[in-house]
């Protein structure tokens, strides 16, 4: 008995290690999240967009920002990995093709604790008569607002739980047909970043990590009392000419995110606090929720060093804050 009991063991462990070692482009384990910034974004997370489509067809829809989304006739599969050749696939997609959007719906542009240049960013999901579909195969058009030569590769994203911030690992490493786009290209629908080998469902951005020769500084905001911090209170740094989001959400009680006798929250990136490219222009915003009320204060410039504001909140609806943050 003992023995059999050991064996089980070995194979529960050995299969838990391939999870692990297949999970590449998503944390196997979520993270503790002590926040609750989750029910802070709640009322103001855009509504996603309904689709639907049929498996074994190749289709393409198109979101109201642009995103085009074409599917193959073996886009679809399911839990075993067998491909989905016919049926109806009701689609979920969120489009974040704003700095506005990325906020609303807690994406960053962040990477291994370097900034991101964004060309968009959605986040897709699949199902079946309530049941999870997976991607097998599909594309994925990222509308620009002008053509571009600027190297792009295709990053998928994954939020712990849901109070966790959007992280993003590269996904175009493997060098696969269509992973890495070198540049725009010109349709009926306008310039477009275009990858045609998208192998994941969830979180997707078309991004590429930011050079500059700047020296990175730190950012701070002090804000009026301890009541609040990072369990209700979350800052986004945007640096608008890199279409960027910086945020303190990794790291919520760590020391070098949050200091409570002077009531500062740092932007903060895998414990890094100098992660702000000096010289960069910025706006910065400042959400919080306390007792179903929101709190919202803005402000923008150019960063310095050791850059420190202070947050004076006004008072705003739900409402207010999304025609805020749509005017980003």
């Amino acid at each position: 008995m003992k023995k059999n009991i050991s064996i089980c063991t070995m194979l529960i462990a050995s299969a838990t290690l391939f999870t692990l070692s297949c999970g590449k482009y998503y944390s196997s384990a979520p993270l503790p999240d002590k926040s609750g910034l989750g029910k802070l974004f709640a009322d103001i997370k855009p509504v996603s967009q309904s689709f639907t489509v049929t498996a074994g067809v190749p289709s393409t829809i198109k979101g109201a920002n642009g995103t085009g989304i074409s599917f193959y006739a073996n886009s679809f599969k399911d839990a075993f990995g067998n491909i989905i050749k016919n049926g109806t696939v009701d689609i979920q997609m969120t489009e974040m093709t704003s700095t506005g959007d990325m906020i609303a719906n807690r994406a960053s542009t962040m990477s291994g604790g370097q900034l991101l240049h964004s060309g968009g960013q959605i986040m897709i999901n699949a199902s079946m008569k309530g049941q999870q579909v997976f991607a097998n195969k599909y594309g994925i058009s990222f509308l620009q607002q002008s053509g571009s030569s600027d190297r792009m590769n295709l990053f998928y994203g994954n939020n712990n739980n849901s109070d966790s911030v959007t992280t993003w690992d590269n996904g175009g490493d493997t060098l696969k047909e269509g992973s890495v786009a070198w540049g725009t290209t010109s349709g009926s629908g306008g310039d477009m970043y275009i990858f045609d080998s998208c192998e994941h469902f969830g979180y997707a951005n078309c991004d590429w990590f930011y050079q500059t020769d700047s020296p990175k500084t730190s950012v701070s905001v002090v804000v009026p009392d301890n009541s609040f911090d990072p369990s209700n209170t979350q800052l986004y740094l945007v640096l608008p000419d890199v279409k960027g989001v910086m945020t303190n959400a990794e790291g919520h009680y760590g020391s070098s995110g949050y200091n409570s006798k002077t009531n500062t929250i740092n932007l903060i990136s895998e414990e890094h606090v100098n992660i702000v490219p000096a010289g960069s222009n910025y706006k910065m915003v400042v959400i919080a929720k306390k007792k179903d009320t929101y709190y919202y204060y803005q402000t923008s410039g150019v960063v310095t060093r050791d850059l420190k504001l202070t947050a004076r909140f006004d008072v705003k609806s739900s409402s207010q804050v999304k025609a805020l943050l749509k005017a980003l």
